[in-house]
């Protein structure tokens, strides 16, 4: 093999290496642990196995989104004074939940203030730290960030952004 094959293939595995093993910050990694504790904990029996977004808020506010066979369950936990439950059932379909829980419609990869996807700058950045994740049925994660509540560009497509806020806010 010649010294520009080698250099190719290493390149190319560097960026390979890169992509799937992505450090998280610890700050990143302490926001996705809480929220793997909150449905560990409290919601193992209601979105193991099932597609569910977590949003949070300053990782006292916790709305969970599940995916069902036939409805949807939205739950809303704080832990600020001890745990508090909130529950609410849609029926399938709606369409703002079908395009939820789209994988389409989320970036690759955590997406952090120090991420590639604000290479151009960030204009609006304000409010408290939120992390989101959508997982499928495998746990495989779509979308996942930590970031500002109001923040722009925005990684989350702005109508699903909106939803998550708007509900977060009215719990």
């Amino acid at each position: 093999m010649n010294i520009k094959k080698l250099l190719v293939s290493l390149f190319l595995l560097f960026n390979l290496f890169s992509i799937l093993g992505q450090e998280l910050e610890e700050e990143d990694l302490n926001s996705r642990n809480n929220a793997e504790s909150i449905i560990s904990n409290y919601l193992s029996d209601k979105a193991t196995n099932k597609k569910h977004i977590i949003f949070s808020v300053s990782e006292k506010y916790f709305l969970v989104l599940v995916e069902n066979i036939d409805s949807y369950e939205e739950i809303y936990l704080s832990n600020e004074e001890g745990i508090v439950i909130k529950r609410t059932k849609f029926k399938k379909p709606k369409d703002l939940f079908e395009k939820i829980f789209n994988v389409d419609n989320y970036k690759k990869g955590f997406i952090n203030f120090n991420s590639d996807f604000f290479s151009d700058g960030i204009e609006i950045s304000i409010g408290s730290v939120t992390y989101f994740v959508m997982k499928d049925e495998l746990g495989k994660r779509y979308g996942e960030s930590r970031l500002c509540m109001l923040i722009k560009p925005n990684p989350i497509d702005l109508d699903i952004h909106y939803y998550f806020t708007k509900r977060i806010l009215e719990y």
